[in-house]
């Protein structure tokens, strides 16, 4: 675009026009935390403690794992695709072991809301329930639903 040049005139400021551009970025976020280590005289040493929850070298946080529980429950993306995104597109190398682990995880995390909802489904005064044939490994299965208005 050029320049513009109004015309010869008195003006007045009236306010804006805005337009905007709707992105994404995909990037890596490390933050590294670091211990204190002291050693006494007599040679025993000291770690202090890192925040709940880090305890490897390395490791996966919460919005990688949240990531990819959301792709492969929520989408249905196959784990070795939901692999393939991380090292494709935020260059985070993610084995489609780890998405079942990450899965497993929060499948463990949630067996006290299932039960919960159960003894709410069965307190309720009317559920609705159906069922679908669906193929796991080239055999037909079938998948149960039980759900009420909540």
């Amino acid at each position: 675009m050029g320049k513009t040049t109004l015309p010869q005139g008195n003006y007045k400021d009236v306010g804006y026009e805005s337009r905007q551009i709707v992105d994404i970025d995909f990037s890596r976020v490390v933050t590294e935390y670091r211990a204190q280590v002291l050693e006494s005289d007599s040679g025993k040493r000291y770690i202090a403690q890192f925040p709940e929850g880090v305890s490897r070298s390395v490791q996966y946080g919460i919005n990688v794992k949240v990531h990819s529980v959301y792709m492969s429950q929520f989408q249905l993306i196959p784990y070795n695709r939901v692999e393939k995104h991380f090292q494709d597109q935020v260059r985070i190398p993610i084995s489609a072991g780890s998405v079942y682990n990450f899965n497993k995880d929060i499948y463990d995390k949630l067996e006290i809301f299932e039960t919960i909802v159960k003894s709410k489904l069965i307190e309720s005064g009317l559920c609705h329930a159906d069922e679908t044939g669906i193929n796991i490994e080239g055999k037909r299965r079938w998948l149960h639903c039980v759900s009420n208005n909540w």
